[in-house]
């Protein structure tokens, strides 16, 4: 650097308007890769595995880790601390899991001891493969009872990874992410296998980096995490990633602090971007906005020839193909008799006529095309949702066959919020009965009388002497025997008595006996009172809410 020519900075007429890609990709004050401008830079690892195997735990472990913060061996005082980048282990996300492994120096594979090799995980072994970046195995969950780490090495070798322990090279290190576990270790192994790779990145020459993730961040706008790979990134920075570019605003870290400067092997989510980048993209740095401009500019025409170039080629290829059907009709029609011919030509007309019909269906929206704008919080979040979509063999989806098998129905609103006074009347309709207690008359036992039983037993029945003070009392009903506020006795009533008759209603201020089914040990108490109620079944309503305010819109 000493001895390199003075420059003055870099204007914006620098660079030819017919091909400034040239001067973003080819910078005249770029400072060369030699070893005098190549330091040592921290590691970056990913951390990939199946779903659910505890890589999110892993992380926030080794994140707190105070090894990291401290020196092992004068590794870590040589090498810094260590990038680490967590990755989906969710089926759909398997673009940002090839991401992960492509940005990174090691991969840290987690296999859960106690559920093994999984399809993520042999997922996750291929992107590794294909990225050609040393792996670090990390058997988790080994406090568990049902753990088998023995078992996942084994499983791991019939995939082509041969951990120490079975003769291989590769580091193998069994680790309870919940308990703590073995987490040294696999740093030690982690920062071990990064002093073997010798990184180093260049520091002075122009920024350079890999677009991790895209978002939009409330109050920040447009954000993207970016991972340094080469120079430095400032407050300032003009920087293009495909067809995005952005004047870097301002930068934070995992945690949310502020950065001032991102060096290679660092990750931080930049602010400032005009479009959001793809996450992927190669993120490089440029010598002013007008350069960025011409340079998204010259990629958006190229974009726009490629695309009409593929165009007119599928044109020419489906205009060949019609020749090529019309020949093999001419010939056909060549070899036919006269009365053939008609016959074809009849089934021909009988054809237009059966496409024109098609034609007209679909004109008439009887079977309807639905147009899906989707929008995601984040780059990867809607690849995933893309992915999940494209999946879909036949794009006719004939709902209404499954439903009607399944005996579901399926209705169709308008408005969301008619659709929500449907759903929960639906599911009010669908809640059984409550029952609940009415009361019906009450009496106040005034005394209690001893007379013969049925068929003029000797054995006595205890009979309370009532008022009936509400109400009416029914025979037929429910009746509940309450002393000082506790009920006593809740049951049937065997005999109800208005002077010498046996009567089915009693109603209030009438004098009456009442004999109720009591069991043994309970009996009646001048003072006691008695309840008649009935019991009935009252609808329950669903009192569920979406969180937008239904009662606050009117019917249109």
């Amino acid at each position: 650097l000493l001895n390199a020519p003075l420059r003055p900075p870099s204007s914006s007429q620098d660079f030819d308007p017919d091909d400034p890609e040239a001067a973003l990709l080819h910078p005249a004050s770029d400072a060369a890769d030699s070893p005098q401008n190549l330091a040592r830079r921290p590691p970056v690892v990913a951390i990939l595995g199946h779903v659910d195997h505890g890589k999110t735990t892993l992380l926030d472990r080794l994140r707190h880790s105070r090894l990291v913060e401290a020196e092992f061996g004068g590794i870590t005082q040589r090498i810094g601390c260590i990038t680490f980048l967590d990755t989906p282990g969710h089926a759909a996300f398997s673009n940002m899991r090839q991401r992960g492994a492509s940005a990174t120096d090691i991969a840290v594979l987690v296999v859960a001891a106690d559920d093994g090799v999984m399809p993520q995980t042999l997922e996750s072994l291929r992107y590794i493969s294909a990225a050609g970046v040393p792996m670090v195995v990390a058997v988790n969950k080994v406090d568990k009872r049902e753990a088998q780490p023995d078992s996942v090495m084994q499983e791991l070798s019939k995939h082509g990874v041969l951990v120490e322990e079975l003769g291989g090279d590769v580091q193998c290190v069994p680790v309870s992410a919940l308990k703590g576990s073995g987490v040294e270790r696999l740093l030690e192994a982690v920062l071990a296998l990064a002093e073997l790779l010798e990184l180093r990145a260049n520091m002075q020459g122009r920024a350079e980096g890999v677009v991790i993730e895209s978002g939009q961040s409330k109050g920040l706008g447009k954000t993207a995490s970016l991972l340094c790979t080469r120079g430095c990134v400032k407050p300032g920075t003009v920087l293009v990633a495909g067809r995005a570019f952005c004047r870097v605003r301002r930068m934070t870290d995992d945690l949310g602090r502020p950065v001032d400067r991102l060096l290679p092997g660092r990750a931080a989510e930049i602010a400032g971007w005009r479009q959001l980048p793809s996450a992927g993209e190669s993120a490089l740095e440029a010598a002013s906005e007008r350069l960025a401009r011409a340079v998204i500019a010259q990629r958006e025409r190229r974009a726009v020839e490629a695309k009409s170039a593929a165009d007119a080629a599928a044109s020419e290829e489906a205009r060949r193909e019609w020749q090529r059907a019309y020949s093999e009709h001419l010939a056909g029609l060549a070899d036919m008799s006269i009365r053939e011919r008609r016959r074809h030509k009849a089934s021909d007309e009988l054809a237009d006529t059966a496409r024109q019909l098609m034609d007209s269906k679909f004109a008439h929206g009887t079977e309807p095309r639905l147009s899906l704008t989707i929008r995601a919080d984040a780059d990867g979040s809607l690849e995933a949702i893309l992915g999940l979509l494209s999946g879909y063999a036949d794009p006719r989806c004939h709902l209404d066959r499954p439903a009607a098998a399944a005996g579901v129905p399926v209705v169709e609103h308008r408005v969301v919020y008619h659709m929500i006074a449907d759903l929960k009347a639906r599911l009010t309709a669908a809640l059984p009965p409550k029952e609940e207690e009415r009361p019906i008359g009450s009496a106040d036992v005034l005394q209690v009388f001893h007379v013969s039983g049925p068929g003029g037993s000797h054995h006595k029945v205890a009979v309370a002497g009532c008022a009936c003070k509400s109400g009416q009392l029914s025979r037929k009903k429910h009746f509940r025997l309450v002393r000082n506020g506790q009920t006593v006795f809740t049951g049937r009533c065997a005999s109800l008595r208005h002077l010498k008759s046996t009567v089915e209603t009693v109603r209030s201020g009438m004098e009456c006996g009442v004999q109720l089914d009591l069991p043994a040990g309970v009996s009646y108490l001048p003072g006691d009172q008695i309840v008649c109620f009935e019991t009935v079944a009252v609808p329950q309503s669903i009192d569920w809410e979406p969180g937008f305010g239904l009662e606050d819109e009117a019917d249109p």
